[in-house]
Order: structure tokens, then sequence, then C-alpha cells
């Protein structure tokens, strides 16, 4: 398994410090939030080409990759998936501007976490919900895989403030049900932490490994890594699955004086993967 990083960790004026680490440390891909990479574009998903080279160009200077896309819907309004059909409309449409973006760039995963633009309202029924989920998702995933990506679901527990996929095993229930191979599952640590699954890693494994296609190594919150124990627990797990895709550091950017906590937080899982 490889290690990476989301840009969600730092302001864009402080990437090049963060480069450098990564660098020195041999971490050679990055997850991106596409608005804070494309940061001063006026519309982050029809990027200027010129721009965007000289992004892509400095990243490959300090030999970095993009293998994952996060925030798809960030800022973006009107786009939920059950308000209405509007609204559904726009989330399908908006959703296959980031696909064409990954494509683009050649981005092997796309993670939907977007916990705000999946409220099932109180209008209408948790079945209901799932089956416009499932219609939507298999279109999603056609167009996902005619341009060589994968959308991996996030499960958000309601701390995040959505009641749609708040935990592992039924987001394992719903991609089974989905049965696309281009929609996948991203297991995430905070959301493992905050249901007290940690414990379960094994078994959790066990069920989903076959759909399981990128790991966030998160806290709840995204506060910075701080449990060696936890990573060190879900890495040696994910060995013994032979899980070789990207291992995914996330935590919220905890303000430019402070980067010392993210170059903390990717020295623990370095550390964790090195005892495994």
């Amino acid at each position: 398994m490889k290690i990476s990083i989301s840009n969600i960790a730092w302001s864009p004026i402080n990437r090049i410090k963060i480069y450098s680490f990564l660098k020195e440390n041999n971490i050679r891909n990055i997850e991106i939030a596409p608005k804070l990479f494309l940061n001063g574009e006026k519309d982050y998903l029809k990027p200027n080409k010129k721009k965007l080279e000289q992004k892509l160009k400095e990243l490959k200077s300090f030999n970095l990759k993009i293998i994952s896309m996060q925030s798809l819907l960030y800022d973006s309004k009107n786009c939920e998936l059950f308000t209405s059909p509007k609204t559904r409309k726009n989330f399908y449409n908006q959703l296959k501007k980031v696909i064409k973006l990954a494509a683009k760039l050649k981005i092997p995963n796309l993670v939907f976490g977007s916990p705000k633009n999946r409220i099932i309202p109180n209008n209408i029924s948790k079945i209901d919900a799932e089956k416009i989920a499932i219609k939507v998702f298999r279109k999603l995933g056609d167009y996902a895989y005619k341009n060589k990506t994968k959308i991996s679901i996030e499960s958000n527990p309601k701390i995040y403030g959505t009641n749609f996929l708040n935990n592992i095993y039924e987001t394992y229930d719903f991609v089974k049900i989905v049965n696309h191979k281009s929609i996948r599952i991203i297991l995430d640590t905070g959301e493992l932490l905050v249901h007290q699954n940690v414990k379960n890693i094994k078994k959790i494994l066990e069920l989903t490994k076959k759909f399981i296609h990128h790991v966030h190594i998160s806290q709840p919150k995204l506060k910075p890594i701080n449990n060696p124990k936890m990573v060190n627990c879900v890495l040696k797990e994910l060995k013994k699955i032979n899980y070789k895709k990207f291992v995914s550091i996330e935590i919220k950017n905890p303000g430019d004086n402070k980067l010392n906590l993210i170059t903390k937080s990717i020295k623990t899982v370095i550390k964790a993967k090195k005892l495994i």
C-alpha cells in the first residue's frame, strides 16, 4: 500500500513547504480537493489550460502525482441528491463534470463524501431514497467507467450532518446492491472511530475487501492524526488482505502557523507503516 495525503490539510500558500516535506519523506502521491488545488480559477472544474499545466508541472518537480480527488461538490448550489428532481439533475451533472476533470488528469479515484448533498428529507422514506440513489449511482458508474475512474463512497457519520450511509455496513450494503464495477467503497478510519469499530476492523475488511478502492486515515472531525496504535492496527489488517492501493491521510487545515501538526500526522502514518 502507498501513502498519500489530501491537500485539504494546508492553504495553497503553504503548498511548497508541504510538497518539500513530502519529497523529503519519499511520499509521491496526493489527493486533491479541486477547488483548493486550482485556487483562483473562476470555474475549477474547467480550469485554464496554461494554469493547469503550471500546477501539474509544479507537482512533477516534487515527484508528486494526483491519485484521488475529494470535496467533489464543495461550494456547489442546489445539487442535492434527494431534495427534488431538479436538484438531483444538478447533482448528477455536477458529478459528471468532476468525472470529466478526473479523466483529464488521469485520476483513478473519486471520493464521494459530500454529507450535506445527501440528506434524506422528511418527505422521502429511507427505502425510496435508496431507490433514487441506486439509479443515480448506476448512471454515474457508467460515466465513470467510460472515463476510466471510480467513485468510492465514503461513510459519513451523523456528526457530519447527513442521514444517508452513515457507517461502513450501510455503505457496503448499498454498493453491493448498486453492483457496478466503478462504484466502490472508501474505508474511513474516522468513521470507524466514531462508531467504535476499529476493534472490528478484521471482520469489516473480510466483509468489504472486494469493494474497497481507497482508504482514509483520519480522526473524527478531521483532527490531526495522533493515534499511532489505531493507524498501526488498520494498516496491519489491510496488509493481511493484500491491499495495495492508496492510504490517504485526511486532516483539516490546522492553521497556517501549525504546519507541524500536518508533518506530525504524516510521520505518525509513516512510522506505523514501517512497523507492520
